[in-house]
């Protein structure tokens, strides 16, 4: 009995996800159709679904500089209808939907990520780097389109443990195994894997996610 009841919540329950959009993808891709009316300052997009308006996070991915990336990601999509695609984990904490973004109605692989998926031509071009996440449909990808992207030196790798602090450029860099965040030219900085850095603007981003200042640099 109990298994039963397990099986018809599953199965409401998923029902409830698909009538919860009102637009799904003419192509039969089963990706969901919205329309993109803002980027919002926290590098969510704002994405009119339906009738519907919902806060987008990049699933997969965490975006770098604000500005650059804002500009970048409203030439792309601002004003314009995109295809969301949801991995295993729909929302973030904070209620916003974590989705793969879509420039086209394509199948929705791997094979067509590099030229059509936003959040994996954000890693391409450095303005963003690999998310440790529950969502890993495209982790693989990810991974191997940052590599090129730090060996070609774009974006955030072009500035990677030399950086200098300024317009475009991360003034500190945390170490994701201690934890620690230091000043770019911290000496300690070049000790770091490259795998293992996370890049912050400000001290507030960096202990917000819960790492703390280097007692030899100080930040």
């Amino acid at each position: 009995m109990r298994k039963n009841l397990r099986v018809i919540f599953l199965v409401s329950a998923l029902i409830f996800t698909i009538l919860s959009f009102e637009v799904i993808s003419q192509a039969g891709t089963g990706l969901v159709q919205g329309k993109v009316t803002r980027i919002m300052n926290d590098l969510s997009i704002e994405v009119l679904i339906g009738q519907k308006k919902e806060k987008i996070v990049f699933s997969g991915i965490k975006l770098g500089n604000q500005k650059e990336v804002n500009q970048f990601i409203a030439q792309k999509i601002l004003g314009k209808v995109i295809y969301l695609e949801f991995d295993k984990n729909q929302r973030d904490k904070n209620g916003r939907l974590l989705s793969y973004v879509w420039l086209k109605d394509v199948v929705p692989k791997p094979e067509n990520a590099s030229g059509y998926m936003l959040n994996a031509i954000l890693v391409s071009n450095g303005y963003a780097q690999v998310l440790n996440s529950s969502n890993t449909k495209y982790g693989n990808l990810f991974v191997s389109l940052q590599a090129k992207a730090k060996q070609s030196g774009k974006g955030l790798w072009g500035i990677s443990g030399k950086q200098k602090s300024g317009s475009g450029a991360y003034r500190y860099v945390g170490n994701k195994n201690s934890k620690v965040f230091h000043h770019s030219n911290c000496r300690y900085v070049e000790k770091i894997d490259e795998g293992n850095k996370v890049f912050f603007n400000t001290r507030e981003e960096a202990k917000e996610q819960g790492y703390r200042p280097c007692k030899i640099c100080k930040p």
